[in-house]
């Protein structure tokens, strides 16, 4: 009996597997003229465009992000922080010089040194943050943290973009 060779045959169906990069996504947040209080913390929600436009943000991995301050070139000072916390959390005053324990993304202070003059009064201050948090839960949303630790009420303004991974 002789040997009989059988042929594959190959199906002319492709199988396309998707790839498993997720979505990304940049949120961009700008805040000008605030008044902050000598004292006073202040709470902004970078990420509420964001999680309006997806369903929900349970999920969202905050991947990079570009914050560019403009302070008061006055004599105020500054404690600043970037944080995943809580929806309940915008209510409550968490100062970052209060609690650095928390797992911050950035933690900084800055004293106002400027003298008024021309140059000084557009300083700015330049961050470019590459710590990745997730935000496995629907209440949980991306902070940033403002304290006027200065003696009179200054003004706030801050251009933020954060680059954001969907699920």
């Amino acid at each position: 009996m002789a040997a009989v060779l059988v042929r594959r045959r190959r199906s002319a169906v492709s199988v396309r597997r998707s790839s498993m990069r997720r979505r990304l996504s940049w949120g961009v947040n700008n805040t000008v003229g605030t008044t902050v209080a000598a004292g006073a913390t202040m709470l902004f929600t970078l990420l509420s465009e964001v999680i309006a436009a997806s369903e929900g943000q349970a999920g969202l991995t905050v991947m990079r992000t570009h914050l560019l301050i403009y302070p008061d070139h006055s004599e105020g000072a500054w404690d600043v922080g970037l944080i995943v916390g809580r929806s309940t959390d915008t209510g409550l005053t968490l100062s970052p010089a209060q609690n650095p324990g928390l797992s911050w993304m950035l933690l900084t202070s800055f004293p106002g040194t400027w003298s008024g003059a021309t140059p000084d009064a557009i300083a700015t201050k330049e961050y470019d943050v590459r710590a990745k948090r997730k935000m496995p839960n629907f209440e949980d949303t991306y902070l940033l943290v403002v304290t006027n630790t200065g003696t009179a009420t200054h003004n706030w303004r801050h251009f933020c973009r954060t680059l954001v991974a969907h699920p």
